[in-house]
């Protein structure tokens, strides 16, 4: 599998775990949008960029993530699990755990700063990163 294969399957897993968030936040009138999470925590460290910059900063940061968790799929996972959706599952459930306790932990630092329906977010999460993982496995067995 070529890196560019990679790096589409993982943006194309960016792109459905992205749409997922922003329509169930949209939905359900909550703030599960995790680029405009990201910069409310550039407004709390006082950090002076133009909303515009910080913008594109934040949606690179939360489209990189999901770039380097679908390399790491493609290099920790055997060749022979790579396209079963079974891998996809585990994956999915594997990286719903890291981002669950990353975003814990920055939600932590910051816990007077934000409200957010926490419980909810982290529920969210979790279906966020199956449809990631869903969405990656997808890409490469129909568009690649």
């Amino acid at each position: 599998m070529s890196i560019i294969e990679i790096l589409y399957a993982s943006l194309f897993g960016a792109a459905a775990m992205s749409i997922f968030t922003y329509s169930l936040s949209a939905l359900l009138s909550r703030q599960f949008r995790q680029p405009v999470l990201l910069e409310k925590f550039l407004d709390i460290e006082d950090i002076r960029l133009p909303h515009f910059v910080k913008r594109i900063l934040t949606w690179f940061a939360h489209i990189s993530m999901g770039v380097i968790l679908g390399i790491i799929y493609f290099y920790v996972t055997p060749e022979k699990y790579i396209y079963t959706w079974k891998a996809a599952l585990l994956f999915g459930i594997l990286g719903a755990a890291f981002g669950i306790f990353v975003w814990a932990l920055l939600l932590k630092c910051y816990r007077y700063e934000f409200k957010i329906d926490y419980n909810g977010f982290m529920i969210h999460l979790f279906f966020a990163h199956l449809i990631f993982a869903i969405a990656i496995i997808a890409s490469l067995i129909y568009l690649i």
